[in-house]
């Protein structure tokens, strides 16, 4: 039995909001839950364009052995079972229904749905904060899991022995009850008590979470931190090592970029858990960098997911300049993508600048997220996809770059 997750403050009606709140939106439940704006959303609003990306992606990783789960979270006012006013539950409910169908029809995935874990367990998510709570990424986890061991790949996987524990009741201030307080002046919403949970490997007394190469990584948001435990629950569940690439504010696709652009990915691990929050299917809901529904980070992630090319005979090192060539002279030949390692951690935004075989030049940016400082391994899909030169632009040169020409689609 897991204790009680949710603060005596969480069992009655909070304080009334002030007015600079409810000017913005906030609102809050008959059962004492304060909701942000964008929480309150109706409609999620799939893209086909990005998904189509999303389903390139997923294919490149299917191709080196690699399955997909999907963990969909919905808003916390879709788990809440007390009213919400000025908010329309069909609608909403409707709306995550079909965004978990379109995700489900991708090659190569599975959904689990949190909303129907979430509808029928109290307290998976905090009153007062947007985050799920350990219950919740705990039942997610064993769901999520279950799924993991259906793979065939997995199966074959060594089995260790884990067990997870809590640790002394902490009390939080939530998310939204921060920023209820910066609109207020004031706290005007209590902090909530939770027990944050540790998993150990019993056959090595080790805490779980050390990087490296692993048969199951989870990626996702800041729910994929510490205290809720969600990769260790997931390690419970599996008997297996779970690598943790969340990125706290990375929303969809930062956890992605953060993971695949590590020498974690050199590795293709058996199973990728996504937690994956229903509202950053659509940019519009709660605008974002790397946002689902932008082209530039599908450009560096299909790249980035066909892995290193080693043997390829496209390869170079050079210092790292304002504006250095990389290839010249190439001849026609099939579609290309660019792999970088870059040696200085400073280097600013990266662009590329490819000379086509028609003399045609175009310049093209490679995303980069927020947190932590990118990472040495870049790629992206090239605009430009037969160039007779590539050149890579930067406003902080230092170090150097050692870059590889990969055709596309073949690892």
């Amino acid at each position: 039995m897991l204790p009680v997750l949710l603060a005596l403050s969480a069992l009655a009606a909070p304080p009334p909001l002030c007015a600079a709140a409810r000017t913005r939106a906030f609102a809050s439940s008959t059962g004492g839950e304060v909701f942000a704006p964008w929480e309150r959303a109706e409609r999620f609003q799939t893209h086909e364009p990005s998904l189509e990306r999303l389903q390139q992606m997923i294919d490149a990783l299917s191709a080196r052995g690699t399955f997909v789960i999907i963990v969909l979270l919905p808003t916390r006012p879709l788990a809440s079972s007390h009213p919400v006013a000025d908010w329309d539950r069909e609608r909403a409910v409707a709306s995550y229904s079909a965004a978990r169908d379109r995700l489900a029809s991708l090659r190569g995935v599975a959904v689990v749905d949190a909303l129907a874990i979430a509808a029928n367990k109290p307290g998976f998510f905090f009153p007062l904060d947007h985050h799920w709570a350990p219950e919740g990424a705990r039942a997610a986890a064993e769901l999520a899991g279950a799924a993991a061991m259906l793979q065939p790949s997995l199966q074959a996987v060594p089995q260790h022995r884990y067990h997870s524990q809590p640790g002394p009741s902490e009390l939080r201030s939530g998310t939204v009850a921060r920023q209820v307080a910066g609109l207020c002046g004031k706290d005007v919403l209590p902090p909530t008590t939770y027990t944050p949970w540790t998993t150990v490997r019993l056959d090595t007394a080790s805490l779980l979470g050390e990087q490296g190469p692993a048969n199951v990584v989870a990626i996702g948001t800041s729910n994929l931190e510490a205290p809720w435990n969600f990769t260790g629950f997931l390690s419970e569940t599996m008997g297996v090592d779970v690598l943790n690439a969340g990125l706290g504010a990375g929303h969809a696709l930062g956890g992605w970029l953060k993971w695949l652009s590590s020498d974690a990915a050199d590795h293709a691990p058996a199973v990728v858990v996504w937690e994956l929050e229903v509202v950053d299917l659509d940019d519009t809901v709660r605008p974002a960098y790397p946002g689902f529904q932008q082209v530039e980070p599908w450009q560096q992630l299909i790249a980035l997911a066909q892995g290193p090319c080693p043997s390829s005979p496209w390869h170079t090192t050079t210092a790292l300049e304002a504006s250095t060539a990389l290839f010249d002279g190439l001849a026609p030949g099939p579609d290309v993508v660019l792999r970088l390692r870059v040696t200085n951690p400073h280097h600013g935004p990266l662009r590329v600048r490819t000379t086509g075989q028609d003399g045609a030049v175009v310049e093209q940016p490679i995303a980069q997220w927020r947190t932590p400082a990118p990472g040495p391994n870049i790629a992206t899909t090239l605009v430009n996809p037969h160039p007779k030169r590539v050149e890579l632009l930067t406003s902080q040169p230092g170090g150097s770059v050692e870059a590889w020409l990969c055709p596309a689609g073949v690892r």
